[in-house]
């Protein structure tokens, strides 16, 4: 699949999901608690991946802090999420679309042709990050990355294929990209979350009956059974932040972890989790 079919069929889910707001209530509470409390008040954030905009309240966002930057590829998505809000907290809301966060997009039909060099990916996560912090009005106090890097990651093997050669080289190459991505966004002594999705339904028996247990064992019992995404597991992501040089050099991965099921609509549920970088 080229990488044009894949950003469609991200707005066209984008769109499909803009029904389903009030599926969204506690991932979005989960998720607007943990950036409220990730900083003081009166600073700036950055969401990457805003999308809809319905992983965030924007409302308490608003009170907040003092300027909203909704990043995402799809400008109508985060359009639409300024325009449901009133003036006080549109006027906080800056928007940046449409902006390739991977900056893969450009390579990856390349990378698929064998048209790259072990050089190339080496020096990829360095030069993609440098062209995010040049395109946004950055440092921030708060960079999230709301439920991104899945996509992401489905947007390279969709393009890729699952069985391709430089398949794990890649995926491995994309995630210390968004995670000095995340640094290099973010101030000294500020925040920068990781969140996302790391096992569905499909893959795992995740439902609204499913038993409310905290959401750090079940992750930790999915990810014994081998029914999370491989390569979002929060250990290889807490290792890849201490073993990249620059990551550990500007900031750490905090100890604490949080997760929680996220209902994207009636038939899809996810298992969620984030994670805190605290910069230098």
């Amino acid at each position: 699949m080229s990488i044009r079919q894949q950003i469609n069929q991200q707005k066209t889910a984008n769109k499909a999901s803009r029904k389903y707001f009030r599926d969204f209530e506690e991932h979005r509470r989960q998720q607007t608690d943990l950036i409220l409390s990730a900083i003081p008040e009166g600073g700036r954030i950055c969401i990457l991946g805003a999308g809809n905009s319905y992983d965030t309240d924007l409302k308490r966002i608003a009170a907040h802090f003092s300027e909203i930057h909704l990043v995402d590829i799809d400008r109508e998505a985060i359009g639409s999420a300024k325009a449901r809000m009133s003036g006080d907290v549109a006027n906080k809301i800056f928007l940046h679309a449409p902006v390739d966060i991977s900056g893969a997009n450009k390579s990856l039909e390349n990378w698929r042709d064998f048209k790259v060099t072990p050089e190339i990916l080496l020096e990829f996560p360095e030069l993609a990050a440098n062209q995010l912090v040049n395109k946004l009005p950055g440092p921030f106090d708060c960079v999230v990355s709301s439920c991104l890097i899945s996509q992401i990651l489905l947007t390279y093997t969709g393009v890729m294929g699952e069985q391709h050669p430089l398949l794990q080289a890649g995926l491995i190459t994309l995630l210390v990209t968004h995670l000095r991505s995340l640094v290099a966004l973010t101030k000294s002594n500020g925040r920068a979350l990781w969140i996302t999705d790391v096992s569905s339904n499909h893959i795992a028996p995740l439902n609204r009956s499913t038993p409310p247990q905290s959401g750090i064992d079940l992750l930790h019992t999915l990810s014994s059974n081998n029914q999370i995404f491989t390569y979002l597991d929060p250990v290889l992501i807490r290792d890849l932040g201490q073993q990249d040089p620059y990551i550990s050099n500007r900031g750490f991965i905090e100890d604490s972890l949080h997760a929680w099921l996220w209902h994207n609509g009636p038939q899809d549920t996810f298992l969620v989790y984030a994670l805190s970088i605290a910069t230098k």
